[in-house]
């Protein structure tokens, strides 16, 4: 499947589920607005790309400066689900790589919103770590 077909599959599923794209979102990006546990809604930005079994989602981290701190708390995240890994790349987009047919959770059989709540959550779970920090 290319990059493209399951970017039009996710943002697809999603628009079923009443969730709402910016207008001038690109090819592989979909910007979404979560509403969180502590009803602060959480907008992020998400690019898709599968590989084989996995799909990754991007976020960018704006500021160099925050890198080590972010990673920190990337390798923490990392010990909570054994089919998802995060990680940041040179340009400094924290990636989130979700193993959709691990042999324990068998996501493929989850409900696509389901997956990428859990990702917010993580993410939401690591911005409040920076917050902590600073």
């Amino acid at each position: 499947m290319s990059t493209e077909t399951t970017y039009k599959k996710v943002k697809e599923l999603l628009q079923e589920r009443g969730f709402k794209f910016s207008s001038n979102d690109e090819n592989s990006n979909i910007f979404i607005t979560f509403n969180t546990s502590n009803s602060k809604p959480v907008s992020i930005l998400i690019g898709v790309e599968m590989s084989g079994r996995i799909i990754h989602f991007y976020s960018r981290i704006n500021d160099k400066v925050a890198k080590d701190k972010y990673f920190k708390l990337l390798l923490e995240e990392n010990y909570k689900y054994k089919f998802v890994n995060w990680s940041i790349d040179d340009q400094l987009q924290m990636i989130c790589s979700v193993n959709l047919f691990n042999y324990e959770n068998d996501l493929a059989k989850q409900d696509i919103v389901a997956i990428l709540e859990l990702i917010v959550s993580s993410h939401v779970r690591i911005n409040d770590g920076i917050a902590l920090i600073d």
